[in-house]
């Protein structure tokens, strides 16, 4: 005699409909928390390495700490971007400009930004990634941890 476990869906027994049904729920539960997870419309970058990670995949973002200077993103980056508004230096961004902007999803540099942490949270999700003294390695990693969560990984890993 088999032992049955507790939740298990035996497939072979009962009402086929029933049991594809009770199998697929959880499936399709699943699928649909994983792509809003993805939907990250509007995004704030507070660091150049987000802005150049969005533009590799053809995102942009809403804002950008650019130090108040669009000229200081690069030139080829910012081909791959539409325009953005503002928010103030990678040093001080202005949380009332981030906050104006309504974002989904606000990517930090997980020291500069350390101290207004749980403001940005008040405004969005924060994803703090390491920038200042990166290494390359680090950098690709943060890259493609952007490139997941804008639902474009496979696209950043071919970059």
């Amino acid at each position: 005699m088999q032992k049955e476990n507790k939740g298990s869906i035996d497939l072979t027994r009962g009402s086929i409909p029933g049991g594809i049904l009770a199998f697929a729920i959880p499936l399709f539960l699943g699928q649909l928390l994983q792509q809003l997870y993805n939907m990250a419309d509007t995004i704030v970058v507070g660091r150049f390495l987000g802005a150049d990670a969005l533009a590799a995949v053809d995102v942009s973002p809403v804002g950008i700490a650019d130090d108040n200077d669009a000229m200081r993103i690069l030139p080829e980056v910012r081909t791959h971007l539409k325009p953005w508004q503002s928010v103030g230096t990678r040093a001080q961004p202005s949380l009332e400009a981030i906050s104006a902007l309504k974002p989904d999803l606000i990517i930090a540099d997980s020291s500069r930004h350390a101290g207004i942490y749980s403001a940005l949270q008040q405004i969005a999700p924060v994803l703090l990634l390491k920038s200042r003294n990166e290494t390359y390695a680090e950098n690709l990693q943060s890259a493609a941890i952007i490139g997941e969560i804008v639902g474009k990984k496979a696209q950043m890993q071919s970059r």
